[in-house]
């Protein structure tokens, strides 16, 4: 699996766009990857013609692997879609990635990570559950600690007291 410094995590030409979109772009103005990758007629979308020469021949020269899978990865990341997959062509698309329109490329933003599988939080919410494991932390620690001071160091009436917090 390659790693976000081996397909561009930053832009090096101030678009404000990924050096991964800047790269993509790159190969696909070029007109010796054509054999492999091209834009689509409208220029809304990109195909891949053969996706293991594609591999062998292109990705290495941009990047630092020739994974094709992870190619695919970084393109889902960026929110690109597959359109079409058959024996021939791969076609992905994104909304902001278009022929002759590489201004666009600061609108197309790479997902965050959602460790949790769950939709993202607002900072209030996230806040708030942060605080409710924090009391039901303390409780535990509070009720540890007497439960290794023992009944002989408090009253009944102030053990309940400290656990009441």
């Amino acid at each position: 699996m390659a790693d976000a410094s081996s397909l561009g995590a930053s832009s090096s030409t101030g678009t404000g766009a990924g050096a991964f979109l800047e790269k993509l772009y790159g190969i696909l103005d070029d007109p010796q990857n054509s054999e492999y990758i091209q834009w689509s007629q409208e220029g809304q979308s990109i195909l891949i013609k053969n996706c293991d020469a594609f591999a062998a021949h292109v990705l290495g020269r941009y990047f630092k692997h020739s994974n094709f899978q992870s190619f695919v990865r970084q393109l889902n990341m960026y929110s690109f879609n597959k359109t079409r997959h058959d024996s021939d062509h791969w076609e992905f698309r994104q909304k902001n990635f278009q022929q002759g329109k590489r201004h666009l490329l600061h609108e197309v933003k790479r997902k965050t990570r959602n460790l949790a599988g769950t939709q993202p939080r607002s900072k209030l919410e996230a806040l708030l559950a942060d605080m409710s494991q924090l009391k039901v932390r303390i409780v535990i620690n509070r009720g540890n600690e007497l439960r290794d001071f023992g009944p002989s160091h408090f009253s009944r009436c102030a053990r309940a007291k400290l656990l009441s917090c």
